[in-house]
């Protein structure tokens, strides 16, 4: 039997008897994730930056596809913020992933989308969150608009989650009927969903 954890205490619970050290991307292996997932970029200039931002993410898998995503056809502007961003974040004390994650989240264009990725997070660890759980939920904090039938709903709430999955802030399931959050993902949006408690609960 084979199991993965991010924490060698769990191993040493669980008793294994051979542990293997998973390591980070090489600088190569980095850059070409990070190429895949940003898509084709226009610029000598932004072939600089994409170097740079690489570098940052310090070959962490879920660092890189999380910010490439995060950039895909975002203008060069959006690109230089960037790296300042990721260093004023792991300056306040939090590493290379949780700060590319927080960065995507903070890239999402519209309130409702970030609502979504926030009440996907209060699901449990490894939670399948059923898209007719969501919908429910999503109507209830009314962030859906003014939809006229169950159906509009649930293509309002699609979009959404289409661009949760293409930002990699949420993984598809094996089919359309739910979707799941990467464990360091959710660790990442708990304080954001504690954060959104609180002013929901001050106004």
């Amino acid at each position: 039997m084979i199991i993965t954890s991010s924490r060698l205490d769990v191993c040493n619970f669980m008793k294994t008897t051979k542990n293997i050290d998973v390591k980070v991307l090489s600088k190569n292996d980095s850059f070409e994730l990070f190429r895949e997932e940003v898509g084709d970029v226009d610029s000598n200039a932004l072939h600089e930056m994409s170097n740079n931002i690489v570098n940052e993410c310090r070959g962490f898998p879920l660092a890189i596809v999380t910010l490439a995503r995060a950039l895909r056809k975002k203008d060069k502007s959006v690109w230089i913020d960037v790296i300042p961003q990721l260093r004023k974040s792991m300056y306040g004390g939090m590493s290379h992933v949780i700060a590319s994650i927080k960065l995507s989240y903070d890239f999402l264009e519209t309130s409702r989308t970030k609502l979504c990725f926030l009440l996907c997070a209060l699901f449990p660890k490894d939670h399948k969150v059923t898209m007719d759980a969501l919908v429910g939920y999503e109507m209830g904090e009314g962030s859906l608009g003014e939809v006229e039938a169950l159906s509009e709903a649930r293509g309002n709430l699609d979009m959404k989650v289409d661009t949760l999955v293409s930002s990699g802030l949420l993984v598809k399931g094996d089919d359309k009927g739910y979707v799941m959050m990467h464990d360091i993902v959710r660790d990442a949006a708990i304080p954001s969903v504690w954060t959104n408690m609180v002013n929901s609960l001050f106004l």
